[in-house]
């Protein structure tokens, strides 16, 4: 979720935009404005980025995102043993040892 610091300059102004999935719907993404700090979330998008989008494909982007979203799920999937609010030190360790593959 962005935070927004300058909504009449989020609302005046396009948004910049990397494709990570397969399609260029909100979901597939991840988008910035200026006037936000941070990516927007499917909701902020509509409301910002309809003045435009400049959408740009590059692979490195979505192949460490993929990379990410991958890891992210088998580390969800590991840190299930753990009682909650003993999860955090595990799952970064995890993230941090299935990213360094």
């Amino acid at each position: 979720m962005g935070l927004v610091t300058n909504e009449e300059l989020a609302r005046s102004t396009g948004c910049t935009c990397h494709q990570i999935g397969p399609t260029q719907t909100p979901k597939d993404l991840m988008c910035f404005s200026p006037g936000i700090i941070g990516t927007l979330t499917d909701e902020q998008d509509v409301a910002f980025c309809s003045i435009g989008r400049v959408i740009l494909t590059e692979d490195g982007i979505k192949r460490r995102t993929e990379k990410f979203r991958s890891a992210s799920k088998r580390c969800s999937l590991e840190v299930k043993k753990y009682p909650k609010g003993e999860r955090l030190i595990p799952r970064v360790e995890c993230m941090k040892r299935e990213l360094g593959k």
